[in-house]
């Protein structure tokens, strides 16, 4: 009987192992906005699940700022997690976290991300930008020249949209 128990015990936290942690996305008050908290993620972590509602378009990563460790931040921006993991949002917020880099996705249109170790921002001068908003302050970026690629000129009107440094 107790050898049953103990195994009763250890096939759960087999299962939950071999998965991984599944995310909620919480619900805000837009119903195109949801939260996720204590989220982590790094370079090259196996992508953890995510449930996010299809309805949402806009996605804010929160942590209790004092009660986890580092290990539980994102270390890093890139595609893997805007595309495969977080379905390409057009609006994210990631504040007081440990992003090093970050990968700038073509169809964001408004980021945050505030107080973070953001020394690099990466950008194609070949590929055409979204970004209307984009909050880098706080942060340890030292090279902006990369930055003219997400500057995108209107054509039809003769007004052109930028990011004012």
């Amino acid at each position: 009987m107790r050898n049953f128990l103990r195994l009763f015990l250890a096939v759960p936290s087999l299962v939950l192992l071999a998965h991984g942690y599944v995310y909620e996305c919480e619900r805000g008050t837009d119903p195109t906005l949801c939260c996720l908290w204590n989220f982590q993620y790094g370079k090259n972590d196996t992508p953890p699940s995510v449930n996010i509602p299809s309805s949402v378009e806009k996605i804010r990563i929160s942590k209790e700022q004092y009660y986890y460790a580092r290990r539980l931040s994102i270390f890093v921006y890139d595609p893997v997690l805007h595309s495969t993991i977080l379905r390409n949002p057009t609006s994210v917020q990631i504040s007081n976290n440990y992003i090093g880099e970050l990968h700038m996705p073509t169809d964001l249109q408004m980021g945050e991300f505030q107080n973070n170790w953001i020394r690099v921002v990466h950008t194609n001068s070949s590929l055409s930008y979204k970004v209307t908003y984009l909050d880098l302050m706080h942060n340890s970026i030292a090279d902006i020249s990369n930055f003219s690629a997400l500057t995108t000129y209107r054509h039809s009107t003769s007004r052109a949209t930028s990011l004012r440094r």
